[in-house]
């Protein structure tokens, strides 16, 4: 792992900024090589439950399949006519609507709350992040209403947690929020 000028060589954890990773792998045997990888804002020990449950398997094929009929699904709530570019500008800014808010939640319902103490909400709950909401109320909000009303309960219940901790609606979450671990 490198880290900024530092090198760091088996370890497990490094915090920083413009980290970097090299894996060297032995490919002299052909085979394809496949790797999966897990996040948790948590723990590695969820990461390992999120992957699990979420990517149980080794079939990317399987996964490509899967990523597309899900996105498929979304994107087909709304029918457009008009040209193929047009058809192109419309579907893109729809996938750009669905981007966040991010889950933040790990499939055991643990997150790391803004304070960086890990919290729990009911596993059939989800956790959401990165909302902008000074610009997302107008639009992207009553939309998710419309096409996503089984995450507007999440969502709004994602938004009275952090308001607990800020004592405010935060209007990007992320700004200026850089605390660096070294």
């Amino acid at each position: 792992m490198i880290s900024g000028d530092k090198q760091y060589n088996d370890g497990i954890v490094v915090n920083g900024t413009n980290l970097k990773a090299v894996f060297d792998f032995d490919t002299s045997d052909k085979e394809k090589l496949i790797t999966k990888v897990a996040l948790s804002p948590v723990s590695i020990k969820n990461a390992g439950l999120n992957m699990d449950k979420e990517v149980s398997g080794w079939n990317f094929d399987e996964f490509v399949n899967q990523a597309k009929i899900k996105w498929n699904n979304e994107l087909s709530k709304i029918k457009v006519k008009g040209s193929t570019l047009q058809k192109e500008i419309f579907y893109t800014a729809l996938y750009h609507t669905m981007v966040q808010p991010n889950t933040i939640s790990d499939v055991n319902g643990e997150f790391m709350a803004p304070d960086y103490s890990t919290q729990r909400i009911p596993e059939s709950e989800t956790e959401y992040s990165t909302f902008s909401l000074w610009d997302t109320f107008r639009a992207a909000h009553p939309l998710y209403t419309l096409l996503q009303p089984e995450r507007t309960v999440d969502f709004v219940n994602s938004m009275l947690r952090q308001y607990q901790y800020y004592g405010y609606l935060p209007i990007w979450q992320l700004v200026g929020d850089r605390k660096i671990i070294a």
